[in-house]
């Protein structure tokens, strides 16, 4: 950022208002103010404007580190997400909308805030939660493309994870890392199955790796199957360790909802056995 001044400004069409219209003096970030006068570390509508013209930036990567270290350090430091970062996100937003060439690591960032949200004050959490469910469909849009970050998004709000395990249901294919979400997401959508037993011949260690653990949960287990995950994983892989482990936590998950639901019945019988005693 410090070769060139901003090559213009930053729209967000779902806002309809620029990045230099924000207070960014009394939006907070790490550093303090966001505006820049806290310095270059702090400058927000500098960094945004720079990720938003990556295109133009793409012979001077560096300018485009520096904008990105003011997205990841300003915006959130160690873990706790601040105030600028809200108002960062719906330009993020519209930065992949337009096919940026930076898009997938700034969906990345996104799904980053995103996973800091309970560091925030309950009314900037509800904020954000709410800013984030409104981009729902664009993010299942992001399928194919920026899927980790989809995924990790969808593990954040019950209505993005609708309408992404729908978007992975109608798919003709799908990636192993929107295979691994989905062991997370609870859910074997569409065609899901059939491709993770495909995926399980793959060449590729971490494509299998993948498909055995959703095929762990989700599978008709057989002992062909289990010959099968045990074949594309070997004992001695590292990811085979990996599969188990995911096998166990989702039935240690099950037997969990088990147990919990056994409880809820319970209750329900005995307050049932009282009210008909008292009847009598």
């Amino acid at each position: 950022m410090g070769r060139f001044e901003p090559t213009g400004p930053v729209d967000a069409r779902d806002e309809g208002h620029s990045v230099l219209s924000l207070s960014w003096d009394v939006l907070l970030g790490a550093y303090g103010p966001s505006d820049g006068s806290a310095g270059a570390a702090s400058n927000m509508p500098s960094a945004l404007s720079v990720v938003r013209h990556a295109a133009l930036y793409l012979k001077f990567p560096e300018e485009i580190d520096e904008a990105f270290s003011v997205l990841e350090q300003h915006a959130i430091r160690h873990g706790r997400l601040y105030p600028a970062a809200l108002a960062a996100l719906p330009f993020l937003f519209d930065t992949v909308r337009r096919g940026s060439p930076v898009a997938e690591r700034v969906t990345d960032l996104i799904a980053e805030y995103a996973a800091a949200e309970p560091t925030l004050e309950p009314a900037m959490r509800e904020r954000l939660h709410n800013l984030l469910v409104s981009h729902a469909h664009e993010i299942a849009g992001w399928l194919g493309r920026y899927d980790r970050a989809a995924c990790a998004l969808a593990m954040r709000a019950r209505e993005i994870r609708t309408d992404l395990v729908v978007a992975i249901g109608a798919a003709e294919t799908v990636s192993p890392v929107a295979l691994l979400g989905l062991v997370e997401l609870g859910a074997a959508p569409g065609r899901t199955i059939e491709l993770a037993l495909a995926m399980l011949d793959s060449p590729d260690e971490t494509a299998r790796m993948c498909a055995g653990a959703f095929l762990s949960r989700y599978g008709a287990r057989s002992p062909e199957l289990d010959m099968r995950i045990d074949a594309a994983l070997p004992p001695s892989a590292p990811a085979a360790s990996y599969v188990r482990r995911q096998a166990v936590d989702a039935d240690d998950r099950s037997a969990e909802r088990r147990t919990a639901h056994g409880r809820r019945r319970g209750r329900v019988r005995r307050r049932q056995a009282r009210a008909r005693a008292r009847r009598r």
